[in-house]
């Protein structure tokens, strides 16, 4: 039986003080992982570039985390 990837939202805070949202994607049995960063314009949560990147590095077996 194939296990369900876990999607995670996640808060923590830079050593700027300032809160960093994103999301978690974990590919159960994954060793990789890509980590996604959008940059200033917008959030990278909010991106349909990210998730589908994220969504096709699943297929692969591959977990990440975008903000």
């Amino acid at each position: 039986m194939q296990r369900k990837n876990q999607i995670k939202l996640l808060e923590f805070k830079n050593v700027f003080g300032d809160t960093l949202r994103g999301v978690l994607n974990i590919v159960p049995g994954s060793k990789n992982l890509v980590i996604m960063m959008s940059g200033f314009e917008r959030p990278g949560t909010t991106e349909i570039k990210f998730k589908v990147l994220s969504d096709a590095l699943n297929k692969k077996n591959i977990s990440s985390f975008r903000f």
